[in-house]
């Protein structure tokens, strides 16, 4: 026989782990709560019909609401309000009973053709009736509340699983009128029905409080041993085997519990919030798995009762209501440190920037002849691509780099620090030539980045007074070098990644720069990205843009056109980050 307090223990199932409706739950409970103290004063079937309906309006205002019951002589309307007054025939509602309707909330919108036939037999569509729910006690049929158009806004969805409970609760009522039982009986009932109740308000109230897991789990114990009269209890992490929380027993002896193979099958198969005896353990009764949705895992065991009573079908409910409470809090707990940490992480990303921000070049180069002008734009708080620009020691040239590490966020931008770092310290301190440069960071990197990441790179040094650019393209996009006659050269020569084979080989390109000659140097975050088709932007779009607006403005607008075609094209939609380096010869 299905109790009242399933009552309670469907909504919490329902409604305990929603913690952005948590006051809603509340009040939804404290509103099931009034009704059954409410109850214990009823002495008619008419004052409980009006508490049930009036309590339903309460949290559901409808313009009509009906109670029909099953009675000896038949089906008949036993409640009222706003309905028309003129009684009808409902027998017909008796053709339900073979429908074997359990838990659910039946809308002529989308009911079967069959409840509908038979709704609309009795005039019950005719009647401004929307919405049906069914009293079911011990799986039969014994009443039906209808209710109308909703008189105002409200979110039928989420009043569900409240409705479903209360029609559990006079479901069972008006199925033990029908047997014959008396009120007194039946508000007998109803009264340690208000005591579970009151246990569950003063459970939810300390569960609020809880601040740690530990606090969670002790809080479950002493309530449940104090209900229950039980000495011992722990609770154990399943994964880990972990015990978090004991009392009255040792750690080992959970342990000792756990080290058994077909003790850990039982577990396994057990179905979370479920308590089930445990014939096999002389130390502990009851076991139930806790399955919450971001604390993991948990398995909770219960001594036997003092007493040595069991512990009943009703009070199973009791024990599955408040553990999924906890489970509620522990799911609370665990939003809340991500929350922290979330805060922590975006607090250190926004150091991060400012710090990469400061590595990178503060203003342009001041090359004679030359225009230069670049920006990177993270995918992230924090990027693995850099630019930067430096007198060569001692020579008068200029060193100019692009660089993308792979990867993205706070790991690629350490890396990104490591290399822009070692490259100056290579490159300003005693005169190198470019491949000595380029392989002197490689064997580096090899040692100083993990083995699983890497750096693609353009480097270059130009002699502002031969215009000769000597580079090593080391895995990087090449770059366009658009000539003022309108040829295009893309920059291969090279070699493989930096960070992956400290003895790699490196080629040397060379190229003069004429007056009017342009060099566009950017990273894959642009060529990769994607429209709405998963069609990539590809190096061809970047060309086709990089001529179609060279030397007809500032190098910034320029900047800003490759940046704004690319980003327009993915919908504002990046993948990577994202740099573009311009270089123009104006004299």
């Amino acid at each position: 026989m299905e109790r009242p307090y399933q009552t309670i223990a469907n909504a919490i199932a329902a409604l305990g782990r929603e913690h952005a409706g948590a006051g809603r739950q509340l009040s939804e409970l404290l509103s099931l709560h009034e009704c059954v103290t409410t109850l214990n004063h009823a002495k008619t079937l008419d004052q409980l019909l009006e508490v049930f309906v009036f309590t339903v309006l309460g949290e559901n205002p409808s313009r009509s609401a009906a109670v029909f019951l099953k009675a000896e002589q038949g089906w008949y309307r036993a409640f009222y309000k706003g309905a028309a007054k003129k009684n009808g025939d409902y027998s017909c509602l008796a053709k339900m009973e073979l429908l074997h309707l359990q838990r659910e909330i039946i809308s002529l919108d989308s009911c079967s053709a069959q409840i509908e036939a038979i709704l609309s037999d009795c005039n019950l569509d005719q009647a401004g009736f929307s919405r049906f729910v069914p009293l079911v006690n011990q799986k039969k049929l014994v009443g039906l509340l209808a209710l109308g158009q909703a008189m105002i806004e409200i979110d039928l969805e989420a009043k569900n699983q409240w409705l479903l409970s209360l029609a559990d609760l006079f479901g069972l009522i008006f199925g033990s009128i029908m047997d014959n039982q008396s009120l007194e009986s039946v508000n007998r009932v109803l009264e340690q029905r208000v005591f579970q109740l009151q246990t569950i308000r003063d459970a939810t109230d300390i569960f609020i409080r809880c601040h740690n897991q530990e606090s969670v789990f002790r809080a479950l114990s002493q309530n449940l041993m104090g209900q229950f009269f039980i000495s011992r209890s722990g609770f154990v992490e399943q994964d880990e085997q972990r015990v978090i929380y004991k009392t009255g027993c040792r750690a080992s002896e959970i342990q000792n519990f756990f080290q058994k193979e077909e003790h850990r099958q039982f577990l396994t198969k057990l179905p979370a919030y479920s308590l089930a005896r445990l014939d096999f353990s002389p130390r502990f009764a009851y076991v139930m798995k806790l399955e919450t949705l971001e604390a993991g895992t948990f398995i909770f065991m219960l001594g036997p009762r003092l007493n040595g009573k069991l512990i009943e079908a009703d009070d199973e409910n009791l024990v599955i209501a408040l553990a999924r409470q906890a489970s509620s809090a522990l799911d609370r707990l665990a939003l809340e440190e991500q929350r922290v940490e979330n805060e922590r992480m975006l607090k250190e990303l926004e150091l991060a920037r400012g710090i990469q921000q400061q590595l990178l070049p503060e203003t342009e180069p001041d090359i004679e002849g030359y225009e230069v002008t670049a920006e990177m734009r993270p995918f992230n708080q924090v990027g693995g691509d850099f630019f930067d620009w430096f007198e060569v020691a001692e020579t008068g040239n200029w060193g100019l780099c692009l660089a993308d590490v792979s990867g993205k966020s706070l790991p690629a931008s350490m890396i990104m620090t490591t290399t822009q770092a070692s490259l100056r310290a290579l490159s300003t301190h005693t005169p190198a030539s470019v491949s000595d440069i380029v392989k002197r960071l490689n064997a580096q990197l090899c040692l100083a980045i993990p083995s699983n990441r890497f750096v693609t790179m353009f480097f270059g040094i130009l002699n502002p007074q031969s215009h000769k650019l000597t580079y090593i393209n080391a895995g990087h996009n090449p770059p366009f070098l658009l000539k003022s006659n309108g040829q295009v050269r893309q920059l291969r020569e090279g070699g493989m990644v930096l960070g992956m084979f400290a003895s790699a080989p490196y080629h040397v390109g060379e190229v003069e720069l004429e007056k009017g000659d342009e060099l566009l140097i950017y990273t894959d975050g642009i060529s990769e990205l994607v429209d709405s088709r998963d069609e990539e932007y590809g190096d061809d779009r970047v060309l086709d843009c990089f001529v179609k607006h060279a030397g007809q403005q500032p190098l910034s607008a320029e900047k800003d056109m490759l940046f704004n075609h690319a980003i327009q094209f993915s919908g504002n939609q990046l993948v990577d980050d994202m740099t573009v380096v311009l270089i123009r010869r104006k004299i």
